[in-house]
């Protein structure tokens, strides 16, 4: 539940009225038992990044419908206190840091997010892309480029709408040829181009994403979803050519695959299966198998259990309990 923590209308001493402007924490607290790497390593640890964040958020109204926001998300390891889940040195707002307006125009944003792309890159993946179990495409860093834009995230103009049951989203990047990429991508010379969109009416679900990076990848992907009651059925496939003459992205000229999954409500218990396939760099197809189990013991808090196999590596599995605020 989030917590409002400031709430204020303050009157000058002149009089005049300032408007009403509310500040909010919110995040979730994510820890367990986790099995996950080739050498099979058993820790104490968060399951995946972000699952671990403290988000601080707010909204000044401005009046005639106009609003300003903001958001600052910093991402943590609960077992040791360091920074972005067990990749500790990565920035302190790696989740998110934005500022803009938005009204019946919109939702503009200034600043680092997620874009576009990536945004639905991963939308039929019962678990986010951070468990033992998910079925992540491989292809997560397409972003990548000068501007530190690890993770599928990119600092840039960021833009959102609904029309209806049909909400788009836009992200622009300017071009920015000084900084490279944590993890040493190359620097860029494009402008970072990348949009979604997303149909759902009633049970069905239909979207779709496109992406050219700062060093001219470009991919798609599509994602069709249909709610059953008893079951959430989703499929998707994507597909992603790197630009090898300007040093592409991690491991993939070109990548291509699919997922499949089901979230099966069962009470307090919510069962999940996911199944991947893909290709990477026009050599063999790989797979991967996961299954999972989430108990909600209450509104923000759960039990999470998940197991995940891909070809030819050995089984990963993780156990955590879940608290949102």
């Amino acid at each position: 539940m989030k917590k409002t923590l400031i709430a204020l209308a303050a009157v000058a001493a002149t009089g005049a009225a300032f408007a009403q402007s509310t500040v909010t924490l919110s995040g979730s607290v994510d820890i367990g038992i986790v099995r996950n790497g080739a050498a099979g390593t058993t820790v104490l640890n968060a399951a995946g990044n972000g699952l671990n964040q403290l988000v601080f958020s707010g909204s000044e109204d401005l009046g005639g419908g106009l609003k300003a926001n903001f958001m600052l998300a910093q991402r943590f390891n609960p077992a040791n206190g360091n920074n972005d889940g067990t990749n500790a040195g990565r920035r302190t707002f790696q989740g998110a840091s934005t500022v803009g307006l938005s009204g019946g125009f919109g939702n503009v944003r200034f600043g680092r997010e997620i874009e576009a792309f990536n945004d639905v890159n991963n939308w039929a993946d019962p678990w986010g892309t951070v468990r033992a179990a998910s079925i992540a495409f491989a292809n997560g860093n397409a972003s990548r480029g000068p501007d530190a834009a690890d993770l599928g995230r990119t600092e840039g103009i960021h833009y959102n709408n609904n029309f209806g049951p049909l909400a788009i989203g836009l992200t622009v990047g300017l071009k920015d040829q000084t900084a490279p990429a944590l993890g040493g991508a190359p620097v860029g010379t494009k402008t970072f181009l990348s949009a979604n969109a997303v149909y759902a009416a009633g049970p069905l679900t239909v979207m779709g994403g496109v992406l050219r990076n700062r060093i001219n990848d470009d991919g798609y992907v599509l994602g069709v979803g249909y709610n059953l009651g008893v079951a959430n059925l989703k499929a998707a496939y994507t597909n992603v050519d790197g630009d090898v003459a300007n040093g592409g992205y991690a491991n993939a000229d070109k990548y291509k695959g699919y997922q499949l999954s089901a979230d099966i409500p069962l009470g307090a218990t919510t069962v999940s299966l996911g199944y991947l396939n893909d290709k990477t760099n026009g050599g063999a197809s790989s797979y991967k198998v996961g299954l999972g189990a989430s108990y909600a013991l209450s509104k923000r808090t759960s039990l999470i259990a998940t197991l995940g196999k891909r070809k030819a590596t050995s089984a990963n599995y993780d156990f955590s309990i879940r608290h949102t605020f």
